[in-house]
């Protein structure tokens, strides 16, 4: 049964535990909060909620959310510092999978195709090896946590794509999991108010883009997702690592990355 939104006691702890896990999901590269919420049929509604601003509905999800982001975080930023490259190949194996999971779900047509093509070479070209650095200590200034938090949020909405993966488009993956897993509040502050603006903004163009050209949508974020794995990629290849990289192609697959697409997914929203 899909949780039901801010409709009961029950429901209000089924939406927690939902928002536990896309916390969780947002702060991996690559593992869509979206994606989590259509895989647990929650997905038409949050974006009706958040698109049309009724917050009262979606406020226990947006608990659940923050708890799973921070324990998340945490526990990237441990691994970035501790095992630079098994977590980084870790990571490479769920983006992979997510990245080929998009496409085969929704496997590009048309306009879509070149779309696609063109934006994996791009998020090739652009993003940095950055992720095999560990946390950075170098501050972000005030307009890079408030453009890196609204690319966040609206990257986090969008199944498929991810938030951290338009961190690590941006070249702050590193810095923003520094200075959330030091607890650094005002910045933090400065962040998620950029991460909120960027959620709603998100969800309300998704309301109308979604109804009209999904297909080259998804095929942008597929060429996006793909793109981004050159962030991922470890600095050394030693079995331990790439083992470690097999489990995450096995987590990714475990997750959904090639499973049909859910009905729920279109929802009321979808013509």
């Amino acid at each position: 049964m899909p949780v039901e939104l801010g409709r009961s006691v029950r429901g209000a702890l089924g939406a927690g535990s939902a928002g536990l896990l896309m916390g969780l999901a947002s702060v991996v590269p690559g593992l869509s909060a979206g994606t989590v919420a259509v895989v647990m049929g929650i997905y038409p509604e949050l974006l009706e909620s958040l698109g049309r601003f009724r917050f009262r509905r979606v406020i226990a999800l947006g608990l659940g959310w923050l708890v799973g982001a921070l324990v998340g975080v945490r526990t990237v930023g441990w691994g970035l510092d501790r095992l630079p490259d098994h977590t980084a190949a870790f990571l490479l194996g769920i983006v992979a999978m997510a990245a080929l999971g998009i496409w085969r779900r929704y496997p590009p047509r048309g306009a879509g195709i070149p779309l696609g093509a063109a934006a994996f070479v791009l998020a090739w070209a652009l993003v940095p090896l950055a992720l095999g650095e560990g946390t950075s200590p170098l501050p972000l200034t005030f307009w890079e946590l408030i453009t890196s938090g609204v690319a966040s949020g609206g990257g986090m909405i969008l199944p498929g794509f991810s938030g951290a993966t338009a961190l690590v488009l941006m070249g702050s993956y590193p810095r923003v999991v520094g200075l959330v897993a030091a607890l650094q509040w005002g910045p933090m502050l400065l962040f998620g108010s950029g991460a909120v603006l960027g959620v709603l903004g998100t969800a309300a163009l998704l309301l109308r883009a979604y109804e009209s050209r999904r297909d080259l949508v998804v095929a942008l974020l597929g060429g996006l997702t793909g793109g981004s794995l050159r962030a991922l990629l470890p600095g050394t290849l030693s079995p331990s690592v790439i083992g470690v990289g097999a489990a995450g192609l096995l987590l990714g697959l475990a997750l959904g990355g090639f499973r049909d697409g859910n009905p729920r997914e279109r929802g009321r929203f979808q013509k």
